[in-house]
């Protein structure tokens, strides 16, 4: 079960409450009507056997905890103090880490405008007030379901590339060492070839970097990383 704490204080401030673990799911409600900020969160709590869920009054809070915190679906009311939950939406998509973040936002019934500016701006959905108890769980649990799947591809990408940047270094360092044997090994038959092999290759760094280049480029000449500095 979750332990809910609530906050409640003067327009600006914000309810919150908090679960026991750190990896269920997060949504965050922004919307200044308490009883509608009410009925939200007690449905957000239906979407799943354990969420967390942030209630905002103010829009400016909200965006200020999301520059911190992860959530995984956000739902804001389209008339909202300060600024629009149109505004609300772009200045979210402009957050690191959101622009996949799913979006619902509400709106009045008949408000085709507000549905068509939300979505253009950026949200993922859109409901109608009032609110479909059945639908809004529904549109949740899918969008809930999709940002997760998001979230392990986008884990499992992050994974792979590091894999191919270790092999592709730990393959780069192979070179290296196989390169700077071989010109060792020369120097046992002839000793001035060697050297001479290995002068080529700081001079060759040399004219890398002085040419600007890449630093990936100036190491592409092993032997003279292999000897270090």
């Amino acid at each position: 079960m979750d332990q809910t704490q609530a906050v409640r204080g003067r327009p600006g401030s914000h309810i919150r409450k908090t679960g026991t673990g750190n990896t269920m799911p997060t949504i965050l409600i922004v919307d200044d009507q308490s009883e509608s900020r009410t009925t939200l969160t007690e449905l957000a709590h239906t979407f799943q056997h354990q969420m967390r869920v942030e209630a905002f009054l103010n829009p400016h809070e909200a965006i200020q905890w999301l520059t911190w915190h992860a959530a995984d679906l956000v739902i804001t009311r389209y008339d909202l103090p300060e600024i629009t939950g149109v505004e609300f939406i772009r200045r979210v998509r402009e957050l690191p880490n959101c622009a996949h973040l799913p979006l619902i936002i509400l709106t009045e019934l008949n408000d085709k405008y507000a549905r068509y500016s939300a979505l253009d701006a950026g949200a993922t959905d859109s409901l109608m007030e009032p609110i479909d108890h059945v639908e809004c769980r529904v549109r949740c649990r899918n969008l809930l379901t999709q940002f997760s799947q998001h979230k392990i591809i986008r884990d499992r990408n992050h994974w792979l590339e590091k894999q191919v940047s270790e092999a592709t270094s730990a393959v780069r360092i192979r070179e290296q060492e196989t390169l700077l044997r071989l010109a060792k090994a020369g120097e046992y038959r002839d000793e001035e070839t060697g050297n001479h092999v290995i002068r080529m290759a700081k001079y060759a760094r040399l004219i890398a970097e002085g040419l600007d280049c890449h630093a990936r480029d100036c190491e592409n000449h092993p032997l003279e990383a292999g000897r270090g500095p």
